[in-house]
């Protein structure tokens, strides 16, 4: 029927002037409808105070406008999402603002890393100024004292005359000094053959001739080239570990030794710092076992340079080899090193090595062994069987190492 046709065409056509007056009829049941509340807006939508409408024509106020089609409206809403792979030319969403918690959190958090930051570089410099101040009353207290004189030999006895001359020249030393160093090679490989009576007599004669304890260190005669290296350095071992304790007086110097390897010592007398090391040249038998020693003899230099730190102002290290073989390479970098760190670059420090049958002259000149290490240097001993052990002398500041 008609009236069918007009109903249906009241609710197809929302734009019709009888479903207009519908639709203002439902806009004001649905203000006043709140329940128990008339105040209460109801469907309101982003921010707005007015209510929701059914009028699909009202724009924010304006009546009766015919709104486009939705194929040709415009967006209102700005796009949150964006997918970069897309071709839209909608916008990207602008960068969301912190809230102010997140600021207030964020300002916190880097108070506390600055703080932190700040806290650390304090206490290394405390820590840092502390040890400065610690090395400078050790290097005080210890001039305080005295200098400390000490004499040194090597390659002796060579041959069979050698012995009566040694035992005159250990007779004669000054009564300043402390104690006697031998550096290696109490014997001719070649010639001796090393025989295991040659340890125990010659250890018998130095015992007898030195009125002062009397250290040493192993030399390449002396086992590393001999006929059978294995045997040799148990007979040296067996005749010169801890041969400084047999003298009386002795118990003056506090010695200490490697553990496993007691033919390494070290003490401190009157602020300097004494080491003694097997480091020998010569025949490399084993490549590993050359740098197992190399290893160990450099760490006991670390070990009691660092354990002791507080308690020297210079350090003396005896050793066979020279300084710079090749041999040698895994004792001396590190030792190099260390001695350019920040603890010890200002430590002065000698180097005493042996003759090494006449390859050095006898006027036993200081030199600089390594050109990047300023505070080391090296001096070759005497021949004893030529000449009569050298004096040294270590007093103070920068050069405090006096021959003679």
């Amino acid at each position: 029927s008609k009236s069918s046709v007009s109903n249906m065409r009241v609710y197809n056509d929302p734009y019709s002037t009888p479903n207009a007056r519908i639709l203002d009829r439902m806009d004001r049941e649905n203000r006043g409808s709140s329940i128990g509340n008339n105040n209460f807006i109801k469907g309101a939508i982003f921010g707005s105070a007015e209510a929701y409408s059914y009028r699909q024509t009202k724009v924010f106020g304006k009546q009766n406008v015919t709104l486009p089609s939705q194929s040709s409206r415009q967006p209102n809403l700005q796009a949150i999402y964006f997918e970069p792979n897309t071709s839209s030319s909608m916008p990207l969403a602008n960068m969301r603002t912190k809230t102010w918690q997140e600021k207030l959190h964020q300002k916190r958090f880097q108070t506390r890393v600055l703080l932190i930051v700040g806290g650390i570089l304090i206490i290394f410099i405390v820590t840092f100024s502390s040890v400065m101040v610690k090395r400078k009353n050790a290097a005080s207290s210890a001039s305080s004292t005295q200098s400390v004189t000490f004499y040194v030999t090597s390659d002796v006895p060579m041959k069979a005359n050698d012995e009566s001359k040694l035992h005159a020249d250990l007779q004669s030393i000054s009564d300043q000094t402390k104690f006697v160093v031998h550096v290696g090679n109490i014997q001719n490989a070649n010639a001796t053959k090393c025989p295991v009576e040659r340890y125990d007599q010659v250890a018998d004669m130095f015992s007898q001739s030195s009125k002062y304890p009397m250290y040493i260190v192993p030399g390449k005669q002396d086992y590393n080239e001999c006929p059978d290296p294995k045997t040799s350095w148990n007979n040296w071992y067996n005749a010169f570990t801890l041969f400084n304790e047999k003298f009386n007086n002795a118990k003056d110097i506090t010695t200490y030794y490697q553990k496993d390897h007691l033919e390494n010592w070290a003490f401190i007398e009157s602020g300097v710092l004494f080491i003694g090391v097997n480091v020998i040249d010569g025949t490399v038998y084993d490549n590993e076992q050359y740098q197992i020693r190399n290893d160990n003899s450099f760490n006991w230099i670390y070990g009691m340079a660092k354990a002791r730190q507080n308690d020297f102002r210079s350090i003396v290290i005896f050793g066979n080899s020279r300084p710079g073989t090749v041999q040698n390479l895994h004792f001396f970098a590190p030792l190099s090193d260390l001695l350019s760190d920040i603890y010890f670059k200002n430590v002065p420090t000698l180097y005493v090595f042996s003759n090494s049958e006449s390859l050095y002259t006898n006027d036993n000149t200081l030199y600089q062994p390594f050109k990047n290490v300023l505070n080391l240097k090296a001096v070759a001993s005497t021949m004893g069987g030529s000449s009569p052990p050298l004096r040294i002398n270590v007093g103070f500041g920068i050069d405090p190492f006096i021959l003679g």
